[in-house]
């Protein structure tokens, strides 16, 4: 699929389904209410993609561009997105569940998320306010949690 066959299935409310858009260029691309279900983003370019109030399933996304990206209001489940770069990118109220992101520098995005089951392996948080998230059973070892405010955060049989 091109960028613009992706906007125009978008747009039309179709669920992007079994895609293979590794590499695509879908920067500052409205993807907002879309529905992705086992689609190959690896590679892509998604910097300051507007993905909020959408829906990702088995989505892979493993070493895509994500800076300034918005998910805010997001759900993501059973997702993959390692090695990244996430600088300015807006998680604010996502739910995100059994998604990787593993090795993701996330010090400069904006979070008040909820990051249940997730392996979130070698993270990088320093020195931001994580109290208004939702750690529930994730794996956060080896993450760099140095001057991150947890206080307040749910840490319910989350890893260290």
């Amino acid at each position: 699929m091109t960028r613009d066959e992706v906007l125009a299935a978008v747009r039309a409310g179709t669920p992007l389904r079994r895609a293979d858009l590794h590499g695509i260029d879908l920067s500052g691309a409205d993807l907002s209410k879309a529905v992705l279900d086992d689609v190959d983003l690896t590679k892509s370019d998604l910097r300051g993609a507007n993905f909020s109030g959408a829906r990702l399933r088995s989505v892979d996304g493993t070493d895509s561009n994500l800076d300034g990206a918005n998910f805010a209001g997001c759900e993501m489940s059973h997702t993959r997105l390692v090695g990244g770069s996430w600088k300015g990118a807006d998680l604010r109220g996502a739910k995100l569940h059994l998604t990787d992101l593993s090795g993701a520098d996330l010090r400069s995005a904006k979070l008040a998320t909820g990051f249940r089951s997730c392996p979130l392996r070698k993270t990088k948080w320093s020195g931001l306010d994580l109290s208004a998230c939702d750690f529930t059973n994730a794996n956060l070892a080896d993450a760099d949690l140095q001057g991150a405010t947890l206080t307040g955060a749910v840490l319910v049989q989350a890893e260290f």
